[in-house]
């Protein structure tokens, strides 16, 4: 920014301009017309000798926009070069009139005509040179002729001091019409100095220009009387203004004439574009005690970011007002600006309001005011568009699986999970439907865009909620509901339920099964109507998101297929590395192990064995047996480290306790019946620490003996086995932790 100290204290004054019809031709205007004239500013003037100031101030005003036009170094120095040998020629010729008495009255030269004096003067020289030329053609007498010369004298004196005074006079006028020049001309005059700049930064590949440099450049183009104004970032370049100004959509003048507002773009969220930020440029000719407010929509949502400024010069200065953020620029000196407001993107990740003010595309105004008076507004579209993507699939059993004892279809009265992914985006970012990559999708509905949704999920013949397993599963903190009416599955997301991605979690999850005869041959179950969501995007529900999803169907074997027998999930923790157990003989848990019956069938009569195996370092002694619905007890057979062995029987949840090292352990549920697991999420104990946890699993607990040595790896597993019986064939199942 740039400023003239002298722009707000200039004083009016006048004089009359050297033309090439000569000082005499005005001079007998004046004397015709009469006086007066002082007051007048000058309209036109033909042939001068410098630049007309007056229509360089008519073309700023005409020009409500301010068009800037560069002006390159070369062409300020050519002026520069101009103007010096103007004023040099002028000099010339006004000591050529000094020394030839018979021009002097034709000389070049502007003179002040606001004194009588001068007049008399004037016409005492004429009659003296009349009385010279009479004395020296007629040989007069002595003392006529001393008369004559003494006139001479006088008159060369008389014009000199016109000269001189003219001379004087001139500089003066000059200086007092740039200081005359209106708020328009030097809002002219301080934009083709900031376009130089401007073009000179340019030159410089876009970098920023020093105080130095800059000050250097004022002094060359001759206004030194301008300074540089740091009111803005130093991390915002002159390139920036003008490709704002270059590739603007909406530029608004203002009514004085002294400001233009720039928008980059009048859109942001999710549009074309939306990953580029919108830049908001203030440009103009600023006056001290100026205070300028930028008001942008921004409903919680729209970030606005301005521009420091030197505390020399001014402030800048943001605060939320009602649904707006208001930009507040309070200038304590004169000069070019060009602050900027960085409206940045958001790429949908952040926590948002739930829900957002604003939850589908809207246009509100940018505003903004000069010194308190409004000026044209500028429509601005917030496009909050939430997109999805949802997904329904079966997760238990998986048909996808490859392992050759999972299940690929369904079989009846077998616990079946089924999950419902919304995908679904907060809206501001550019996303679409459907789109398998979206930006920060919520897996269920997004918190942040939802004033209440229904989803309704039909569901195939004798499908059967487990209402209580579901909610256990889902673990909703907040009000959302999944309930069953007749054969469609219901989840309510009430206004501001729901998850945003920061926090998304897991999918929908439905835990049934299908009460219904095992069919004769594999067949196909369809539900009656496809899956639907509706969710309402404002309170009144006037605006709607809607998806049609596919209808649900479900396989199932049929009684003469071979079944799989279905998986066993194992799940083990121990040390590990900084998690090292202390070898200082001390009796602490060393392993957790836990399973989970995904199988087909329940393994009932101590049909099913879990067997452990543990280094003889681990020392240990006790196995701390799990609670699991439908097991009573559990019988038991212990190796030792010296090869002995015993057996026994404990109930479901006691401790089975050695009578030395045990190495390895059989243990048999009476009865583990399909979908019954024990704990399936271990702790990851800092062993080292004894800081061991107790959890609904088998735990095996040992002592390590100070013989074991740092670092020595110790092993300890788990291996499941169990029979079933298909009519008159028996399998079995083995999984291994």
């Amino acid at each position: 920014m740039f400023f003239n100290k002298t722009d707000n204290d200039s004083k009016q004054r006048f004089g009359i301009r050297k033309l090439s019809v000569g000082a005499c031709s005005v001079l007998l205007s004046t004397l015709i017309l009469g006086v007066g004239v002082q007051e007048s500013t000058p309209k036109a003037h033909a042939a001068t000798t410098d630049s007309s100031i007056d229509s360089d101030a008519t073309d700023a005003a005409d020009n409500p926009q301010n068009k800037n036009n560069y002006v390159t170094a070369s062409e300020v120095k050519a002026e520069s070069a101009t103007e010096a040998t103007s004023s040099s020629s002028e000099s010339n010729e006004q000591n050529d009139s000094v020394k030839q008495e018979d021009k002097a009255v034709d000389a070049k030269a502007t003179i002040e005509t606001k004194s009588s004096e001068t007049t008399d003067d004037t016409k005492n020289a004429v009659v003296s040179n009349e009385e010279k030329s009479t004395t020296e053609t007629n040989n007069a007498q002595a003392d006529s002729e001393k008369s004559a010369t003494k006139a001479a004298e006088q008159t060369s004196n008389t014009t000199d001091q016109s000269v001189n005074a003219a001379e004087n006079k001139k500089a003066q006028n000059v200086d007092d019409t740039k200081n005359a020049e209106t708020a328009d001309k030097s809002k002219s005059d301080l934009n083709d100095l900031q376009e130089l700049i401007e073009k000179q930064v340019k030159g410089k590949d876009g970098k920023e220009l020093d105080v130095n440099t800059l000050n250097s450049m004022l002094r060359t183009a001759g206004v030194s009387n301008f300074q540089v104004l740091a009111a803005t970032s130093a991390t915002e370049a002159l390139a920036e203004a003008d490709e704002i100004k270059a590739n603007a959509t909406i530029t608004i003048p203002s009514t004085d004439g002294r400001y233009t507002l720039y928008i980059s773009r009048d859109a942001w969220g999710n549009t074309t574009d939306g990953t580029q930020p919108v830049k908001v440029l203030l440009s103009g000719n600023v006056l001290a005690g100026d205070t300028v407010t930028i008001s942008i929509p921004s409903y919680g949502i729209v970030p606005a970011t301005p521009h420091t400024m030197d505390s020399n010069y001014g402030s800048a200065s943001i605060k939320d007002v009602g649904t707006n953020k208001v930009v507040t620029y309070n200038f304590t000196a004169s000069g070019v600006i060009n602050p900027i407001i960085t409206i940045n993107p958001d790429n949908g990740y952040g926590a948002k309001s739930t829900p957002m003010q604003i939850t589908q595309p809207t246009v509100k105004d940018i505003t903004w005011t000069i010194n308190g008076v409004e000026q044209t507004s500028a429509e601005f579209h917030i496009d909050v568009n939430p997109a999805w993507n949802p997904k329904f699939s079966l997760s238990k059993p998986d048909p996808t699986s490859s392992d050759q004892n999972a299940l690929k279809k369904m079989i009846p009265n077998y616990e079946s999970i089924y999950q419902l992914a919304i995908n679904e985006t907060n809206g501001v970012a550019p996303a679409q439907d459907g789109q398998s990559t979206l930006p920060y999708p919520s897996q269920k509905i997004n918190s942040a865009v939802n004033y209440g949704t229904t989803i309704t999920i039909p569901m195939p013949k004798g499908y059967v909620l487990d209402q209580s397993a579901t909610m256990q599963l889902n673990n909703f903190g907040d009000k959302t509901t999944i309930t069953q009416e007749g054969n469609n599955v219901i989840i309510t997301v009430p206004k501001g339920s729901g998850t945003q991605n920061w926090n998304s979690g897991p999918a929908y999850q439905l835990v049934g099964s299908y009460d219904i005869a095992m069919p004769e041959t594999a067949t196909t179950y369809t539900a009656d109507a496809p899956i639907t969501i509706v969710q309402k995007l404002n309170d009144d529900g006037s605006q709607t998101k809607t998806w049609n999803g596919p209808t649900v169907s479900q396989d199932f074997y049929g009684a003469n297929d071979q079944i799989p027998l279905g998986q066993m999930p194992l799940y083990g923790q121990a040390a590990y590395g900084g998690n090292q157990i202390l070898n200082n003989g001390k009796k602490q848990i060393v392993a957790y192990f836990g399973a989970t019956n995904e199988s087909i069938g329940s393994y009932t009569d101590y049909s099913s064995n879990f067997t452990f195996d543990f280094d003889k370092g681990l020392g240990v002694t006790e196995l701390r047996t799990p609670t699991i619905p439908g097991t009573s007890n559990y019988k038991y057979t212990i190796t030792y480290a010296d090869g002995t062995t015993s057996r026994g029987q404990v109930n479901a949840g006691e401790t089975i306790t050695g009578t030395g090292v045990i190495t390895n352990i059989v243990v048999s549920p009476d009865d583990f019946e399909r979908d019954q697991s024990t704990a399936t999420t271990l702790p990851l104990n800092k062993f080292a620490e004894q800081t061991t946890q107790s959890v609904n699993a088998f735990e095996a607990y040992g002592a390590v003996p100070d013989t074991v040595k740092a670092n020595t790896k110790l092993v300890a597993n788990m291996t499941f086995t169990g029979t079933v019986q298909q009519g008159n064939v028996t399998r079995y199942l083995t999984s291994k932790t």
